[in-house]
């Protein structure tokens, strides 16, 4: 996403930040913690070191997920609380742990990246327990929090956490309906330690401009719907890859997708579509499904079937990664 950028965040927003996310989520003194996450990244800061170093609420730390010895973790040191990134909690659901689920592990947290509805559904249809969605950026600490036990709309992220405002500016390149999101919290950081342009600075009017797109819905739930730099310029119409995601994982048997800009000769840029399918559709029926409810534009051109999405040790997608494997196989397919 980018050059990596230092950020100025103090004492007091770290506590404030740490202080709503133990409130809203209900996590206890006398929890145990099981710390898959990393604990250098503003997630693992904010769920798992600040809530051992404000009220003493203990952690499983290993380096590394490995699902079998957490599933160990949990019964022998009776953890209640998870948090997670989807790319683990996808995992359980295909891969059911042979002894169920650990019946202490009851508060389930997931962030870092989109949990998407196939996901937390088939989560809670293996083991009956609700994965609550958590949205924050580095910039700013917790922004919003699903913390309900019924199921939410997809790309839902739940309602802004107490003391957080949350607005949605108009913009021109948000998708229809939504704009982008700023918010105001006591933890916004003061900024980026060294920025190069400040008057494009997120950092603005004592709040943070995200580089989210989303709209409020009736009920104050935070619903997503793309990211502001991802935009793919197709011969001058600019497409959200969300809306294409959304489209393709309705049609049936799509496990997993993920939206791309490719290099284009004639157009600048095209869609690409990289799938996980256990069904394996052609690409024809791919295309002919998104042209039941896409503008012709908006049709992926490009179409890879891979076994699955790489992910950074964050559980974000490594788009980096994925570009390449796809071009390459889009490569192969042509010699």
């Amino acid at each position: 996403t980018g050059v990596p950028k230092a950020i100025l965040t103090g004492e007091a927003h770290l506590v404030a930040d740490a202080e709503r996310i133990i409130e809203e989520m209900g996590i206890r003194a006398d929890d145990i913690q099981l710390a898959a996450i990393p604990l250098s990244h503003s997630y693992g800061i904010g769920n798992l070191l600040m809530p051992l170093l404000l009220q003493g609420t203990s952690m499983v730390l290993r380096d590394a997920f490995v699902p079998k010895q957490l599933m160990l973790d949990a019964r022998a040191f009776h953890a209640r609380v998870f948090p997670g990134v989807p790319y683990m909690f996808g995992y359980f659901a295909a891969n059911p742990p042979p002894e169920g689920w650990p019946a202490c592990l009851q508060l389930v947290i997931s962030a870092g990246a989109p949990l998407e509805a196939h996901v937390s559904q088939a989560f809670r249809e293996q083991f009956g327990i609700k994965i609550h969605s958590f949205y924050g950026a580095s910039e700013a600490g917790g922004i919003a929090y699903d913390a309900g036990d019924t199921a939410t709309p997809a790309g839902s992220v739940g309602t802004p956490m107490t003391g957080v405002t949350i607005v949605v500016r108009p913009d021109e390149d948000a998708p229809p309906g939504s704009g982008r999101v700023f918010l105001k919290s006591t933890s916004v950081a003061f900024g980026y330690a060294a920025a190069d342009n400040e008057d494009d600075c997120p950092f603005q009017e004592g709040g943070y401009l995200t580089g989210d797109f989303g709209h409020l819905d009736a009920s104050g739930r935070l619903i997503l719907t793309g990211r502001v730099s991802t935009a793919v310029n197709v011969a001058g119409r600019k497409v959200h890859p969300a809306e294409v995601e959304r489209v393709l994982r309705s049609m049936d048997g799509i496990d997993d997708v993920c939206v791309l800009a490719a290099p284009d000769v004639r157009r600048g840029q095209q869609i690409l579509a990289c799938i996980v399918s256990r069904r394996q559709p052609t690409v024809l029926e791919v295309r002919r499904f998104c042209a039941a409810h896409l503008a012709p534009h908006k049709i992926p051109r490009a179409i890879v079937f891979l076994p699955s999405l790489p992910t950074t040790s964050r559980g974000k997608t490594d788009r980096t990664h994925l570009i390449a494997l796809a071009l390459k196989q889009l490569e192969e397919d042509v010699t």
